[in-house]
This record gives structure tokens, C-alpha cells and sequence, in this order.
């Protein structure tokens, strides 16, 4: 791990920003303000807007959306801006105000009445980190988060220690138990999740690609989604049901905004079958359901970076594209 990131620069000068912003400015105002940011940091008629613009113009081709590529991409930054704003509000006392609704809680019952434990696979969106915590711990339940090491803004030991503290702070007031992948070392993290299976307990994992080698790829509107297959994996081996999570923002405003996280039935995953069999009709079925989500609410999906399109971004840009969009040694060690 490095000690330093150049992008550790952008994250000092910018949270501070937010940080205030959060704190003094009234909910109601954060809509107007974000709209003023997405503008400032010309991420929407510049350069970096260009490069998301191009991304979802070519994983959109020959698919019909309520809006253009570049109101997607300019909705999609805000709402970015946004999320930071309500993980900073969280810290001052008194809190973020927001209302939560959680449909499908009568799927997770019936999943956990088969005795070998759910995984909650967490298709993530702009606000899926925080707000799927924070529904699930509002309806009663507990849960154990699949993390890692450098989970947050940063993957230098700076950023782990300095700029990520803030938001596992506010993450960790919603999860029981947060399972962390350290850097080249999965094999904790992975017996404790097994050992909590078979205690019947419910496990939350984003589905998110792996670059360690054991990513596999799916179908997502024109392109293709690269996705580790680790709750596939568990599912596979100890027949615990994966249950597909997504997160709506049903409403646009900030003084109280509406959040709802919906609960899908569980992927088929017959552990009888053998795992080249199973796995390829598991990821086709999940990136069906991701499609629909992405259809529905392309400005709040957060898998436009990784997609694998037709037309990449070339050149110089392509570079640049890739640079921002580094994942975190999370995904790269993700299960």
C-alpha cells in the first residue's frame, strides 16, 4: 500500500468543503448547492463529464432511457455530492434526517427459516453504502458487513487512517460485525463468514468486480459488468440463500429525502449441481435484475465505471478514466 495518493489531495480539499457544507447549510439547501458543485468541479460540461458521458453512451447504445447521456451524468455527480453531504451530516449531533422503507423483509423471514444463513448481495448505487446499513439496522435487524481494509475514499495508509475513519465511523453505528479483507489476505474474513452461516446469521456483500483474478462477466445493457462471484461461491458451498438488495432515492429532496431498499427473491444456486454449471446462470439472472436497476434509475447506479463497453474510452482519456476510477483494494481482494 502506498503510503501517499495523489487523489489523497483532492479528498483534503474537497471533504473539508462538504464537511462545512453539511454541518451549516440547512437539508433543504442541499440540492441547490449540489447542482452549484456539479457545475464548479466541471463534471458535468467538462472534461471529466465528457469521459462519464462517453462511458454511458456506449454502454446505452441501442437502449432506450428516460434521459440523455449527459443528464445521466450530471444527476449521477450530484447525486455523489449528495451522499457525502448525508455520511458528513451524520457525525454532527442530531443527524441526517431521512424516511426509509424496506420492501421484501418478508423474502429475508422465509430465506432464514432454511437454517444456512442469507448473503445480502448489494447491487451498489450512489447510496447503497449508507443507506442499506442504516434500513436494515431502522427494521431490527443485525447484520455482519463485508469490508476491507482500505473500504472508504482511499487506498494509501494516509487515506486509510485519516480520510476513511469518517465514513466507516458512521457505517459502523448500523452493523454488528464488519468482516475486513486485509490487503493479499482473504482467509479470515472468509472463514468467519462461513462460521456465520451456519449460524444462520444475515451477511451483506456488494457486488462489485474482483481484479484479482476471479472476476466473471455478465450481460448489462450494451456492455459487459465484471462481478466476483463470492456470494455465488458461499452459496454454492454451504447453501446459504443470496438474496439481490438495490436502493431507490424515491424522492429528490434533500430536506427529507425518501430511501427505499427493496429485497428480491433468492438467485437460484442449486449446490448439487456442479460450479461451472451454476455459476453462469446465477450471474445471468443477477445481471437481469442489475439491468432493470440501471434502467429505472440510471443517475443513481454506480456500475457505469466498470463497465466493459464496445467503444472504450481511448487515448489519453482512457488513461485519465482509469486513474479515477482505480478501485480500491477492496475490490481487487473482494470475495
Amino acid at each position: 500500500m502506498p503510503l501517499f495518493e495523489f487523489r489523497d489531495l483532492a479528498y483534503l480539499v474537497l471533504l473539508p468543503l462538504l464537511f462545512g457544507i453539511a454541518w451549516l447549510v440547512p437539508q433543504r439547501y442541499w440540492h441547490s448547492i449540489s447542482n452549484v458543485l456539479v457545475t464548479v468541479l466541471l463534471v458535468g460540461p467538462g472534461l471529466l463529464g465528457r469521459l462519464l458521458v462517453q462511458q454511458i453512451s456506449a454502454a446505452t447504445a441501442g437502449t432506450t432511457l428516460a434521459a440523455n447521456a449527459k443528464t445521466i451524468a450530471r444527476s449521477f455527480v450530484r447525486n455523489k455530492i449528495k451522499v457525502q453531504l448525508e455520511y458528513l451530516r451524520s457525525l454532527r449531533p442530531g443527524g441526517w434526517r431521512c424516511e426509509l422503507e424496506l420492501q421484501g423483509e418478508d423474502v429475508l423471514q422465509r430465506a432464514l427459516k432454511r437454517r444456512s444463513g442469507v448473503i445480502l448481495w448489494v447491487t451498489p448505487s450512489t447510496s447503497s453504502d449508507l443507506v442499506v446499513k442504516r434500513c436494515l439496522h431502522q427494521y431490527g435487524w443485525s447484520i455482519a458487513q463485508l469490508s476491507s481494509y482500505t473500504h472508504g475514499y482511499s487506498s494509501s495508509r494516509f487515506g486509510v487512517r485519516f480520510i476513511n475513519a469518517m465514513k466507516r465511523r458512521v457505517e459502523d453505528r448500523y452493523i454488528a460485525r464488519r468482516m475486513i479483507i486485509y490487503p493479499g489476505n482473504a482467509r479470515e474474513a472468509v472463514a468467519e463468514i462461513n462460521e456465520r452461516l451456519s449460524r444462520n446469521e444475515v451477511i451483506v456483500i456488494t457486488a462489485v468486480k474482483n481484479e484479482a483474478g476471479r472476476s466473471a462477466k455478465t450481460t448489462v445493457l450494451s456492455a459487459l459488468l465484471p462481478l466476483g462471484g463470492g456470494a455465488i461461491g458461499f452459496a454454492h458451498n454451504t447453501g446459504c440463500a443470496v438474496l439481490p438488495v438495490f436502493c431507490f432515492r424515491d424522492t429528490d429532496k434533500s430536506q427529507c429525502p425518501r430511501y427505499r431498499v427493496v429485497i428480491r427473491t433468492a438467485l437460484d444456486i442449486d449446490s448439487r449441481q456442479p460450479k461451472h454449471q451454476v455459476f453462469p446462470d446465477a450471474l445471468r439472472n443477477f445481471g437481469t435484475l442489475v439491468e432493470q436497476h440501471a434502467v429505472a434509475v440510471p443517475d443513481q447506479w454506480n456500475g457505469w465505471s466498470n463497465l466493459i463497453t464496445t467503444s472504450p474510452v481511448s487515448g489519453y482519456r482512457q488513461r485519465l478514466w482509469k486513474w479515477l476510477h482505480k478501485p480500491p483494494l477492496n475490490e481487487k481482494k473482494s470475495v
